[in-house]
Order: C-alpha cells, then sequence, then structure tokens
C-alpha cells in the first residue's frame, strides 16, 4: 500500500462505510473524486426467528480485504494520509477492551428481538418520556433497547460490561478500535443519536439508567470531520454569548490506525456520516 508520495497523489482519503449488509471501501481523491472501490458482503445468521446477526470478525477481516484491494488499486505515486469512518446505526456490538475480541456476534438491523420490550415501554406510558429526553422515536432497532435486553438475558457478558472489561458501541466504533489496536473508544453525535442513550448534552444519565447501561461503557463522543472535509466557517459573533449545547463533546481526530494491525498505515481517523 505504500509507495512515493507525488504532489498529484498525496491524501488520498479511504472512506470505509459498513452498511448491514456489506462493506464498503473507497479511495477518494482530495478534490473528493473516486479512484477505486472495494465491497464485500456479510453473511447473517439467525439463532432464532426474530434474530438477525453477523461476526464482528468477519467485518473486521472484511475491511482489511478490502482496504487492501482498494490499495492495491491505486495508481503508482498515490498514498493514503487518512482514514474516514461510518456505519449503520442500527448494529450494534460488543468486545474486549484488552483483547478487542467480541464475545457474541454483532446485533444487525434487522433483528426484532426487542420489539417486545419497546411495546412494553409504551404500554407503561415510558416511550413518550424516552422520545422526549432522546428526540428520537422508540424503535427496537436501536441500541439502548438491545443493551437492555443483553443484559436480562446474557448476564455473563453484561457483568463483564459493568466491570469495564467489555465496550459496547456501533460499527464505527468498534472498527476505530481495531484499527487503532484498543487505543480508541470513540463516536459522534450523528451515530450516537439514534441509540436513544442521547440527550441534549451528550450521553443521559437518565436515558442510560432507564435501559440500565452503564455510562463508561459507550464511547466518548468527538466531532472528528476531516478537516479537508469541513465546511468553511462563518463569522458568528453570537457563538460566545451561546452555550455550547453538548458540553460532554470533544472535537478532534478518531484517533491514528496502527499500522501493525491496519495495513501498515499511520494515518488519521475521520468521522463519515452514518451509513
Amino acid at each position: 500500500m505504500s509507495g512515493p508520495t507525488s504532489a498529484e497523489g498525496a491524501g488520498v482519503r479511504l472512506a470505509v462505510r459498513v452498511t448491514s449488509t456489506a462493506v464498503h471501501v473507497a479511495g477518494l481523491a482530495p478534490n473528493g473524486a473516486t479512484i477505486t472501490t472495494s465491497a464485500l458482503t456479510l453473511r447473517h445468521h439467525r439463532p432464532a426467528p426474530d434474530q438477525v446477526e453477523t461476526s464482528p470478525e468477519e467485518v473486521w477481516q472484511g475491511t482489511l480485504s478490502a482496504v487492501a484491494e482498494v490499495g492495491a488499486a491505486l495508481p503508482e505515486g498515490w498514498t493514503v494520509g487518512e482514514v474516514a469512518v461510518g456505519g449503520d446505526p442500527h448494529t450494534l456490538l460488543v468486545w474486549d477492551r484488552e483483547t478487542l475480541g467480541a464475545p457474541r456476534p454483532a446485533i444487525t438491523a434487522g433483528d426484532r428481538r426487542t420489539t417486545g420490550l419497546c411495546e412494553q415501554l409504551r404500554a407503561e406510558g415510558a416511550a413518550a418520556h424516552v422520545e422526549l429526553l432522546a428526540d428520537q422515536p422508540l424503535d427496537h432497532r436501536v441500541a439502548g433497547p438491545r443493551l437492555r435486553w443483553l443484559a436480562e438475558h446474557e448476564p455473563h457478558t453484561w457483568a463483564l460490561v459493568e466491570d469495564g472489561r467489555y465496550a459496547v458501541g456501533g460499527v464505527e466504533s468498534y472498527l476505530v478500535a481495531r484499527m487503532t489496536r484498543g487505543l480508541e473508544h470513540v463516536t459522534d453525535a450523528a451515530h450516537a443519536r439514534p441509540t436513544l442513550l442521547l440527550g441534549a448534552e451528550g450521553w443521559s444519565e437518565e436515558l442510560c439508567a432507564l435501559f440500565g447501561v452503564p455510562l463508561d461503557a459507550l464511547p466518548e463522543l468527538v466531532e472528528a470531520t476531516s478537516p479537508a472535509h469541513e465546511p468553511t466557517p462563518r463569522p458568528d459573533h453570537r457563538a460566545a454569548a451561546r452555550p455550547d449545547p453538548r458540553p460532554d463533546l470533544r472535537v478532534g481526530a478518531w484517533g491514528r490506525t496502527d499500522p501493525r494491525t491496519f495495513a501498515g498505515l499511520a494515518v488519521p481517523v475521520s468521522a463519515l456520516a452514518p451509513a
């Protein structure tokens, strides 16, 4: 994947996007033009009629394969300067912070195991309060209900989540953890918003308590848009008088890839919009 840097080719952006069905990787020129692409279909497993899962390791290995294919197809002299990651916000993963191995499959968008739980919340009158705090509709496909399901049905796994050994997050958060060799556990507001755990000022203690999710298990909120792809800022003389609506939100890169685990690359990681 390495090669001599040229004025024309320096700074290729690898855009890694994982949907519920496939890994997509594109090599983008500095002007945003697509140089080459690769895609790998993900297999789904159905352990029960209402459950749809996929292998986290397959997601990771598929990402590595697609990245390698794109890297091999880059014209001579073009080098990768950045990786941007985005994922399906309806995919939930659990992984070991130390080994990065996953103790269970990823729960994907088509999974309906929490339909009954959401119906129960509606019957109890809790749905309206959840939707008010999260500014999102109650949805069986998202992380809040699914994490409560895990706590109730997989107590051994959940005990290690509560102990801090296991992290939870979306596929974008999992991939960044793998790319940085476990140094980063991050997401952004765009990926976090559909979880029903994000409030107006960051992760909501009240929503996390309702779904039984420990705050420490969730990713750090980091706005990590690529500097090369940020909109031009406009002067706003009112900004100094306006408080930050999300004080828990940090601004910066999602870390730096570790070349020992990610295709020999040591480049910044930024965010793509959710898949």
